[in-house]
């Protein structure tokens, strides 16, 4: 980081809370705003502090079950394909929990309130 203080995760906590009073003291559409506002910097918060680890622990996974690197402007295209054209089947298994964990990473950014509690932290090493 370039920049001393405060820092990102600093100015997104302060403008969060900002949101938040706004949410508090309006209503209607400006405190629907002032909400999503504040979630959006929340999700952000959390996709600054989950780093590359996901996508290149994803990006790693799709090699290993499709056997090459997918393309990096469309990582699930070729997944799929293969699995509506049945290529997975043999290695459903392998296939589903790849899928699972795609969504688990998703949510955990977007919204771990919805993950069971097991899965709300990543366990794994990335």
């Amino acid at each position: 980081m370039t920049q001393d203080r405060p820092d990102i995760a600093e100015i997104l906590h302060t403008v969060r809370e900002f949101a938040q009073g706004v949410a508090a003291r309006t209503a209607g559409s400006e405190r629907y705003d002032a909400l999503c506002a504040a979630f959006l910097l929340e999700v952000v918060d959390r996709e600054l502090a989950a780093g590359d680890g996901p996508a290149r622990r994803q990006a790693e996974q799709l090699r290993e079950l499709l056997g090459g690197k997918p393309d990096p402007r469309q990582p699930y295209w070729d997944f799929c394909q293969r699995v509506r054209n049945g290529e997975l089947d043999r290695d459903w298994q392998h296939a589903f929990g790849f899928a699972l964990h795609q969504v688990i990473d998703k949510v955990r950014i977007t919204n771990p309130d919805y993950l069971e509690p097991d899965h709300r932290t990543d366990g794994r090493a990335g």
